[in-house]
């Protein structure tokens, strides 16, 4: 919150005692007012809590109830009244989106804030800890289901939230793949030692499993000995079941042999020890044969130029050998002075 400024306004006879106090002597300065600072408040799963990146993990059997402890931390100077309540979360690109839930069947209507804890105010310095009900209907599939409990302040509408990833074991077959995503070509490829150039790199990544992948997302081609070089670096992204980012670069590409464009996705999770750990996703886009077919072509022509001056001066100074006369040896210089 911005201060605000004091403003005072002179009329009528006033103006003399303020012009007698401008020329009297300066007084003892008044203490500045306390210094105001706006809120400073968060909203945060226990440290140790198993994650995959920002999502907290729930794992939660068909028709069974599991249950997080939140802290509203509150380290401002004032007080900070905020509205507790489950959202339902999308991902658009790769960034987790906050909503109201728009159907019964959503998983955000799983997830129960007590009714006492449905509107909560922190004292400045304190702290406020409650615990939300995660209930997983009895029909519930194998998955990762999203859902968040968020908190919006009353005054500042500024707010927070904890999204929650709720894990129903079971066969959930994960999957990335690249959609939409052109071939690279090779007219230009770069080659040693010319250079060709800039090819252009249009992507759709898409997560076609029933598990969330969450991680630094990466865009390039992979060659021989499992060489990839990055073309697009996307941070830190979070893909739901179906969702997708899709993208645009450029990159030069190797010639090398086999090039394929790939996805790549360095995944971080944590476990119940409080351990982090990583694993990589990979997805296969169009390949393509890239090899320097012309310098290969140039270099064959000068090894066959070279062979063939060497064979012609070869059998020139065979010539010229053969055609000159032959030296007495020291033997024949002996035997004629017998």
């Amino acid at each position: 919150m911005t201060p605000h400024r004091r403003t005072s306004v002179v009329t009528g006879g006033a103006a003399l005692a303020v012009a007698a106090c401008l020329v009297a002597p300066p007084a003892a300065a008044a203490a500045p007012p306390p210094a105001t600072s706006e809120a400073t408040w968060t909203l945060r799963a226990p440290q140790d809590a198993p994650r995959l990146g920002d999502l907290v993990l729930v794992a939660n059997d068909p028709g069974g109830r599991a249950t997080v402890r939140l802290t509203l931390d509150n380290e401002g100077r004032r007080a900070v009244t905020v509205a507790v309540a489950a959202a339902a979360v999308t991902s658009d690109g790769g960034t987790l989106e906050y909503a109201e839930p728009d159907s019964v069947r959503d998983p955000a209507t799983w997830v129960g804030v007590p009714p006492a804890r449905r509107t909560v105010t922190v004292a400045a310095g304190k702290s406020r800890t409650f615990t939300v009900t995660i209930r997983t209907p009895t029909a519930t599939t194998a998955g990762d289901y999203a859902a968040a409990v968020t908190a919006v302040a009353r005054d500042t509408e500024e707010h927070r939230a904890v999204p929650l990833l709720v894990r129903v074991p079971g066969s959930r077959p994960s999957g990335l793949t690249l959609q939409d995503t052109e071939r690279p070509r090779t007219a230009n490829a770069a080659t040693w030692p010319l250079t060709g150039a800039d090819q252009p790199v249009r992507y759709r990544v898409v997560n076609t499993g029933k598990t969330v992948v969450a991680g630094q997302l990466s865009v390039g081609l992979a060659t021989v000995f499992d060489r990839f070089a990055v073309l697009d670096d996307l941070g830190e992204v979070v893909l739901l079941p179906g969702d997708s980012v899709t993208g645009a670069t450029t990159g030069r590409v190797p010639a090398s042999g086999p090039v394929t464009v790939e996805a790549r996705v360095r995944v971080a999770y944590t476990v119940p020890d409080g351990s982090e750990r990583t694993y990589l996703v990979r997805a296969a886009g169009p390949s393509v044969f890239a090899f320097p077919w012309g310098l290969l072509a140039g270099a064959l022509t000068l090894v066959a130029a070279s062979t063939v001056a060497w064979a012609v001066a070869r059998r020139r100074r065979i010539r010229t050998t053969t055609g000159a006369p032959q030296l007495p040896t020291h033997r024949h210089r002996a035997e004629q002075n017998r």
